[in-house]
This record gives C-alpha cells, sequence and structure tokens, in this order.
C-alpha cells in the first residue's frame, strides 16, 4: 500500500506498508489480478508494485482483505504513535469491505516479536490499535501464518538470497537473516500455536467457507494484430 496515492512518486512515497488479499469467487479473481497488474505498470516505485484504497475500492467486488503483522497500515500508524489515523484506516477498511475485512493473528498473538530489529517497544501500540479496531468497529480476528519460503529446511535458502541482495556474505555480520520459522506450516504444526484463540480459528473457517470453487484455466489469448496484405496467419 502507498503512503498516499500509487502515483506519488515522491520522496518519502517509498515507504510502503503490507495488506493481505485474497480472491472468494472469479470476479474476486480478475479484480484481484487488475489490482497487480496496475501496482506494476502504474504504481513501481523503487522495484516495489504499490497501489491505493482508490483502486481498492474500484476493484473491491470479491475481495478479502486481512490487515496483520508489524507492516500494515494500522501497525505503521500506531508506531508513529498517530492512533487516531490507525483507527481511522481501519474504519475504512470495515466500511468499505464490511465483513470481509478482518486482523490477522499469528501464533504468539496480535503480531510477531522481532527481537533482532529491537522492535519489542513498538509491540504494545501494535497490539493494542489492532485490538481498539476489532473491538470498535467488530471486526473479527483469523489466524495467519507468515511465510517467506516453502519447507523449514529452505530458510538456508532464503539467507543465500538475502545476502545476494544486499552485496555481501554470510560471513558478514551485518548481513541480514531471515525470521524463523517462516515456512507454510501443516495443520498439525499451526494447531498447537493458537491455543486459545479458538474465536480465530472459527473465524478462520468461517473465512474459508467463503471461498467459491472457481477455475482459472482459460484458452491461450492471443494479442490481435493486422496481417498486411500479402501475409497469411497460417504458418
Amino acid at each position: 500500500m502507498a503512503p498516499r496515492t500509487m502515483h506519488d512518486k515522491e520522496k518519502g512515497d517509498g515507504k510502503c506498508s503490507n495488506l493481505i488479499v485474497l480472491a472468494k469467487n472469479l470476479i474476486g479473481y480478475k479484480n484481484l489480478c487488475k489490482l497487480v497488474s496496475n501496482s506494476w505498470t502504474e504504481g513501481l516505485m523503487n522495484e516495489t508494485p504499490r497501489t491505493d484504497h482508490t483502486e481498492l475500492e474500484k476493484y473491491k467486488e470479491g475481495l478479502i482483505v486481512i490487515a496483520s503483522g508489524i507492516n500494515s497500515e494500522i501497525a505503521s500508524y500506531s508506531i508513529a504513535g498517530n492512533m487516531d489515523k490507525a483507527l481511522s484506516v481501519g474504519e475504512w477498511y470495515k466500511d468499505t469491505f464490511g465483513d470481509d475485512f478482518y486482523i490477522g493473528i499469528q501464533g504468539n498473538g496480535i503480531v510477531s516479536e522481532s527481537e533482532e530489529d529491537g522492535e519489542q517497544s513498538d509491540m504494545a501500540e501494535i497490539k493494542s490499535a489492532y485490538l481498539k479496531v476489532g473491538s470498535e468497529y467488530d471486526v473479527k480476528s483469523v489466524c495467519v501464518n507468515s511465510c517467506n519460503y516453502l519447507n523449514k529446511e529452505d530458510s538456508a535458502a532464503l539467507d543465500c538470497l538475502l545476502a545476494i541482495a544486499n552485496n555481501t556474505t554470510l560471513g558478514d555480520k551485518s548481513c541480514p537473516r531471515h525470521i524463523e520459522g517462516e515456512w507454510m506450516k501443516t495443520r498439525e504444526e499451526l494447531t498447537p500455536m493458537f491455543r486459545g484463540r479458538s474465536d480465530a480459528e472459527i473465524n478462520s473457517l468461517a473465512l474459508f467457507d467463503k471461498i467459491e470453487f472457481y477455475s482459472i484455466e482459460n484458452k491461450p489469448l492471443m494479442p490481435a494484430f493486422a496481417i498486411p496484405e500479402g501475409f497469411s496467419s497460417e504458418a
């Protein structure tokens, strides 16, 4: 999410926030494709695709959105000390998406802890913001699992990728490392992490029930080109 609009590309507009967007039906899938395409063709800044509230409202049909973690709009405003703005953003999402707007909690609470980043002092503010949005605007919580690689053993490959991206080596102490536990977990791995949050588990199943079966299979879509005289479309 762009801090202002996806078309603003001045200094400071590159600091983006995250949002989970799911397609619950074929219309939602097509709208999600439009959002993603436009974010690359119109909202790209510093190699990061961005969208904004105007686009979300335009293509909201068939979509489910989840605000979660330390990098959502709600979390970003709460860290900056602007709780009023954090709440107004939550209100906007509730007004726009209704019961298709959720707050995502991770296995150890509203947000995951990050001792390495020294962000412990911000966690209380972020948790408070999510709780206030949930209570004031009747936003339900669902279970989420932050995932940056497929299998547990793939974590070493991600560290190598981070080293390459930052032009450093694994032996360099300044080289960024992945956060532990961010692989695609099975149901058996996730269930113990959400003990005591039966409400989020129930809401997650209800969200799942909203997803319709739809197929995205299609014949190849070829662009139409005018063929000059004297030439044929035959191979």
